[in-house]
């Protein structure tokens, strides 16, 4: 990364970051926190990972994904640069390395005033680790992609604490004592400032600042060292939002201070209000409603169950599941069965889906009683005809499974209100 940003002129350098880790909840901070920075006035550009429905949705500015001609244009420019790198001692440039290096030149090219940049996988390797964030951000930390980041909480928070740097303030919702340890010591250790974000129905478990969080019937209250924000209208759905949101505000916070910015405390509220990312708890149809929601691994299964709950009401809930390589799909299933009325196992169309046949086998192990979809769209449409006009429908367990549903014309949503941006104008 190193290599060949020097060759575009290290456009990493050009913009001050909020840099994004964390087994779960990690795109819902990126895009609040940069809601909330848009909403102050500022140009801000965010990187995500991965996308739902338009490879595009991984580089945005201002809500408005990179033009289809300016990716092609700067990832032309790097390819050559990729393969003269992959000779020498560095080895192969991946795909991943290349898109993360075209948004990087974009957001310098397009002059943002800040970016908010989430991780791919892990943080201390990942491609994302080579800015100097003015904040770094560990959401929390739970037992995912253990084969690459370790089996233990205290592993995968040294791997996701990679993205601490010196002199820069650490926000953490993490809540496992052997997690926040590892961070604590982290930041200790690159002189970062902690800030822990926690609900106002636990008590301070580690030394440093709190922001404190907590519910008013269904809005929020953030409390800071700094601030009272009362009574805010989250924009995404799920209780697990108003966590995300609370982390995103300790974010910001702190990055307005380390550049002496004076974010409006209206700003605060319209950006958690306005934040929109695809394939999280989104509805796209009614009549019956349906929803997609990116989870794939057993935390984020617990929180879409309770999430899903506050929706299906007197209804019954039809879960179609397709899941990726690389997850346990056993715990996954376990974690999100409990309230389903009706189970569809499929599997999505990318190469990296996991085998219906693997995925029978879990449910088989946990004596769940399914029905099967070679496809997602078939999966959606048995769904569908089963389901009624007060129930729910939700698609989840893979991104790509949620991303197959774009081109279902069974479930008609407004496509920008779906992807959650804009294109560009003129932009074919």
């Amino acid at each position: 990364m190193w290599a060949i940003l020097d060759e575009l002129g290290n456009p990493h350098e050009r913009w001050p970051s909020i840099h994004v880790a964390g087994t779960n909840g990690k795109g819902s901070v990126t895009a609040y926190c940069a809601a909330i920075l848009h909403a102050a006035g500022l140009r801000v550009g965010r990187y995500h990972s991965p996308y739902v429905f338009d490879l595009r949705e991984r580089i945005i500015v201002n809500d408005v994904m990179i033009p289809r001609e300016r990716f092609s244009a700067l990832m032309t420019r790097i390819v050559p640069i990729a393969e003269r790198i992959a000779t020498d001692e560095l080895g192969p440039v991946t795909e991943f390395e290349m898109k993360t290096c075209v948004g990087f030149k974009h957001f310098a090219d397009e002059a943002v005033d800040a970016a908010c940049i989430e991780t791919g996988l892990g943080g201390r390797l990942d491609a994302t680790n080579v800015i100097l964030p003015r904040v770094s951000v560990v959401t929390n930390i739970g037992l995912d992609h253990t084969a690459i980041l370790g089996e233990t909480h205290r592993q995968i928070a040294r791997e996701k604490g990679g993205i601490i740097k010196p002199g820069s303030r650490l926000v953490t919702a993490a809540q496992e004592p052997d997690a926040l340890e590892v961070l604590a010591a982290l930041g200790r250790e690159m002189m970062a400032g902690m800030t822990h974000v926690r609900h106002a129905s636990t008590q301070p478990s580690v030394p440093g600042r709190s922001v404190v969080w907590w519910e008013e019937n269904e809005s929020l209250t953030v409390h800071t060292p700094v601030m009272d924000l009362k009574r805010l209208e989250v924009g995404m759905l799920g209780a697990h939002q108003r966590e995300n949101a609370a982390v995103a505000i300790a974010a910001v916070e702190g990055f307005a201070a380390s550049l002496e910015l004076d974010i409006p405390m209206e700003a605060y509220a319209e950006g958690v209000r306005t934040a929109c990312l695809p394939g999280r708890m989104q509805i796209v149809s009614h009549n019956p409603t349906v929803v997609l929601d990116g989870a794939h691994n057993r935390e984020a299964a617990g929180t879409v169950r309770r999430a899903i709950s506050e929706l299906v009401g007197d209804g019954k809930l039809y879960l179609v599941i397709g899941m990726s390589k690389g997850h346990d799909a056993g715990p996954f299933l376990a974690a999100l069965t409990p309230v389903s009325g009706s189970l569809i196992l499929t599997q999505p169309s990318s190469d990296r889906r996991l085998p219906l046949e693997s995925l029978q086998a879990a449910a088989d192990d946990l004596e769940l009683t399914y029905t099967v979809a070679d496809t997602v769209s078939g999966a959606v449409d048995a769904a569908r005809n089963l389901a009624g006009p007060k129930d729910t429908i939700l698609v989840t367990g893979s991104f790509f499974t949620v991303g197959d549903c774009a081109a279902l014309g069974t479930i008609a949503a407004d496509p920008m209100r779906t992807q959650c941006y804009t294109p560009p104008e003129g932009n074919a």
